[in-house]
């Protein structure tokens, strides 16, 4: 599973409780130190009905929890803004598309290149288009199957720049608002939740709190001017943020174009917003030992006559980065909820060495 690696914006959910929780719904979390992993393996006793499971993890440095990843594949729904250009492209299994260029995910996901014979998308995620029009006319029938179960794991909004000011309808953000709090991914778009002088996005706008940009009535602190937000939720200078289940990314800005790079970070975000599964273990590699050891206390230093070979004594103990997760239960068949008891653990993996300058430049002297 590609490693989604960004700055993020902060807010979150605190786990549920239950009656039944204790008793049908178990997690166990086990480290792997050499794959900087933490395993996660879950049971339900309840075969009442068949189920979903989302994962939700906080580090030792996070007061709150977050909805984390949840398999290796992504079913992507592309809306996409009505522009003029088109682009042609060939995908891996040798279908053959002209899509608007707003409408470019599934040639970045599906065409060869250097990286991946399958396109960034690693034969994994599969992409549908529809334009933004349809689906402010009739977003249920892009979003769900006859028997009203969702097609989709992600949806994404892109790419062009600011979405080409054309804002949801209120049925599709109505749409989109049950989307997101039925756990499923949505990646929204350069400058789509934004409402300031210069774009006018007040459907968009009203889901900007689910990735956690900060808003005030009816404007959305996002443009040119750098601003930073209050009690430490950053500024509006970011490229990627991400909270939860949801995302917003700055890709598309120079009509519709992505570079390999914004490209393969759009598969990772798209990967990491697809955290609904059936099945009942996962490899969390979100998880991993971030903590640096502590600073080596050096003990002595000798070397030979001539100086060109020098012994170190210093000792360092490594940190662990401690973790706690549980998982959520939701019924397919009437949607009851319920979690798991949260477990903890510590992930630590070791030392592998230290770098040693020897250097008479008193500058670098201890004490200096």
């Amino acid at each position: 599973m590609p490693l989604l690696a960004v700055s993020f914006l902060f807010s979150g959910v605190v786990p549920s409780t239950t009656a039944s929780a204790a008793s049908a719904l178990s997690l166990t979390a086990t480290t792997n130190p050499s794959g900087n992993y933490v395993a996660l393996n879950w049971t339900n006793s309840d075969k009442s009905q068949p189920y979903s499971y989302m994962l939700y993890s906080k580090s030792a440095h996070e007061s709150t929890f977050q909805s984390i990843p949840a398999k290796d594949s992504a079913k992507v729904l592309n809306i996409y803004p009505i522009v003029a250009p088109t682009v042609s492209f060939t995908t891996w299994q040798g279908k053959s598309y002209t899509l608007t260029k707003s409408a470019s995910l599934k040639m970045w996901m599906k065409t060869p290149n250097e990286c991946n014979s399958k396109g960034y998308g690693k034969g994994l995620i599969s992409v549908d288009t529809v334009s933004i029009s349809d689906f402010n006319t009739n977003p249920d029938a892009s979003l769900k199957n006859a028997d009203g179960s969702y097609k989709y794991d992600v949806l994404y909004f892109g790419a062009w720049d600011a979405f080409a000011s054309q804002d949801l309808s209120s049925a599709a953000k109505t749409g989109n608002d049950s989307f997101i709090k039925a756990g499923r991914g949505v990646l929204f778009g350069h400058d789509t939740m934004v409402n300031n002088d210069r774009i006018f996005m007040p459907n968009f706008f009203k889901l900007a709190h689910y990735c956690d940009i900060q808003t005030i009535p009816h404007y959305t602190v996002l443009g040119s001017a750098e601003a930073t937000g209050q009690n430490g939720q950053g500024t509006n200078t970011f490229y990627l943020t991400s909270w939860s289940n949801c995302a917003m990314i700055q890709t598309g800005h120079p009509d519709g174009e992505a570079t390999p790079d914004e490209q393969r970070v759009t598969a990772n975000t798209l990967f990491y917003l697809a955290q609904i599964t059936t099945d009942t273990r996962w490899n969390d590699h979100k998880g991993q030992d971030l903590d640096a050891p502590d600073a080596p206390t050096i003990s002595g230093v000798t070397h030979n006559s001539d100086r060109t070979q020098y012994t170190v004594n210093y000792s360092s103990q490594d940190s662990a980065t401690g973790y706690q997760y549980y998982v959520q239960a939701t019924g397919q068949n009437d949607g009851t909820k319920y979690d798991s008891p949260v477990v903890s653990t510590s992930l630590k993996t070791g030392m592998k060495g230290y770098s040693i300058v020897v250097d008479n430049n008193p500058r670098y002297r201890s004490g200096r």
